[in-house]
C-alpha cells in the first residue's frame, strides 16, 4: 500500500501455482448437521464434499466462486447415482442408496481425527461416499441403515440382514462392528461422546453367498444405557 501511495507501481503476474491444505478435508465440517429426524429414523444417509467447493456462482458475483453446505454436497451426490446406474443400468431404484451405504468410506471423528474413532453415524450417515467403490461391487445388503429408535431397555435387540451376491463368483465375510462416538445433550448443544459403545454381535460371523443368490443374517444389538436412540450403518 505505501509503494502505491507513492506513485506509479508495477505488478508481475506468473504461472505459478500455490495449493494450501484444508485443515477440514476428509472430515464431517463443523457446521454439519446432527440427525435423527423427529420421528427417530435415521438420517443423514450418507455424505459428500462440500466445504470450501470451488464452483459456477451468478454471473453477476463473478461466476465462480468456493462456498459451503448442502448446496454444494447434494450434486456430488446426483452426479454419484447418475455414474452408478449408467454402469449398473439393472440396478434396482429401491438399491441404490443401499449400494451407497455399502461401499461409503466413514471419516474420523471431527472432534479428535487421531482417536481412531469414527464419526457420529447420525452426523456422517454412512461415510464419504464412493462411487469408484460403488460401481465395482457385486454384493448388497439391505437395508443399508439400521435404525433402532427409542430404546427402553439395554438389549439385546435384533434386525434381520439379507446378503445379495450379484457376482459372477461366490462370497464369503466375515462381520465386525466398529464403534462410532455417539452424543447427549440437546440439538443444539451436543456434547460428543467417545467410548462407552454398543455391542453388536453378527450370527453366524461368517457367511458365505453363492452367486446369483441371497441369504439372511441376524444381527443383535446390546447397548450399556437404558434410553437412547441408536442408529447403524452397514
Amino acid at each position: 500500500n505505501a509503494e502505491m501511495d507513492a506513485g506509479a507501481t508495477s505488478l508481475t503476474w506468473t504461472d505459478q501455482v500455490m495449493t494450501f491444505p484444508l485443515s477440514g478435508a476428509n472430515l464431517i465440517s463443523s457446521f454439519s448437521s446432527y440427525g435423527p429426524t423427529c420421528e427417530l429414523s435415521f438420517k443423514p444417509d450418507i455424505s459428500a464434499p462440500g466445504g470450501a467447493i470451488f464452483s459456477t456462482y451468478p454471473l453477476e458475483l463473478g461466476a465462480y466462486a468456493a462456498q459451503d453446505g448442502t448446496s454444494m454436497a447434494s450434486p456430488h451426490v446426483a452426479g454419484t447415482v447418475a455414474l452408478l446406474l449408467q454402469a449398473q443400468p439393472g440396478l434396482q431404484a429401491s438399491m441404490v442408496r443401499d449400494v451407497l451405504q455399502n461401499n461409503a468410506v466413514p471419516l474420523a471423528f471431527n472432534g479428535n481425527p487421531n482417536l481412531g474413532v469414527p464419526d457420529q453415524t447420525f452426523r456422517q450417515g454412512a461415510g464419504m461416499v464412493r462411487i469408484d467403490r460403488a460401481i465395482m461391487s457385486s454384493t448388497v445388503i439391505t437395508p443399508g441403515k439400521l435404525a433402532l429408535g427409542e430404546t427402553p431397555a439395554s438389549g439385546p435387540h435384533t434386525a434381520t440382514l439379507t446378503v445379495w451376491n450379484m457376482g459372477a463368483a461366490e462370497v464369503t465375510y466375515t462381520v465386525s462392528h466398529v464403534g462410532a462416538a455417539s452424543a447427549t445433550g440437546d440439538h443444539f448443544t451436543p456434547t460428543a461422546v467417545t467410548a462407552d459403545f454398543a455391542d453388536v454381535m453378527a450370527m453366524p460371523a461368517m457367511v458365505t453367498v453363492m452367486r446369483g443368490s441371497s441369504i439372511e443374517k441376524l444381527v443383535s444389538f446390546s447397548m450399556s444405557f437404558t434410553i437412547g436412540v441408536t442408529a447403524f450403518c452397514v
